[in-house]
């Protein structure tokens, strides 16, 4: 079929290859979804947590773990999406990749500010890390746990969005729960943005691991 222009000159109008149908439609409209939710892609950030939380690691991929966070700062990779994939490392059978994993949660509270923060101050979440510590077998992962729980509730103590971490915080007290000493300086970072961060630069890296 042709169809006259502007200008009166007449081109073949190109037909569809194909029409989608309503199933075809509906996984389109799926699939954008999804690609909006978790981010443009989470192929590049699941690499880099297996890279973070390898068991073969005989120290901290701090490299990783920073890249894991530039790509959810940057909105590369959504923040619940990132959330849940590296809390399923916390139950790794191997003790030394779920501690890999907690310490990379550790440094996304650090250096995403609320885009991380509103992923963890939920009560599934305190209630996750709760059950940890009540049911974990290793002594290291469940201390790394209640060290977590401290720094974070001590950072959260003026937030009364956050309460909910300071809550658990003195719920566990209450239980019995030892929790190591309070180190202020692990403590100090803003609980509603994230630091200033600029390029090359290794943020709020914990150097004590």
């Amino acid at each position: 079929m042709q169809t006259a222009d502007c200008r009166g000159k007449f081109r073949r109008r190109v037909e569809p290859l194909f029409e989608f149908n309503d199933r075809q439609r509906l996984f389109f409209l799926i699939t954008k979804y999804f690609r909006k939710m978790f981010g443009k892609s989470s192929a590049g950030f699941d690499r880099l947590l297996e890279k973070a939380t390898s068991q073969l690691l005989l120290e901290p991929d701090w490299t990783s773990t920073m890249m894991i966070c530039d790509s959810i700062r940057q909105g590369d990779t959504n923040p619940k999406y990132a959330v849940a994939a590296i809390k399923k490392k916390f139950y790794h059978q191997n003790p030394h990749a779920a501690l890999y994993a907690l310490q990379v949660m550790e440094s996304c509270v650090k250096n995403c500010g609320v885009l991380i923060h509103e992923e963890i101050a939920t009560k599934s979440f305190m209630e996750e890390l709760r059950d940890l510590v009540k049911q974990g077998t290793d002594d290291t992962v469940k201390n790394k746990v209640l060290e977590l729980l401290q720094t974070w509730g001590t950072a959260f103590r003026n937030s009364p969005k956050y309460r909910i971490v300071t809550d658990t915080l003195h719920l566990m007290q209450a239980e019995g729960w030892k929790f190591p000493p309070v180190r202020e300086a692990e403590a100090m970072f803003e609980a509603d943005t994230a630091p200033a961060w600029s390029d090359g630069e290794v943020c709020h890296r914990n150097l004590d691991h």
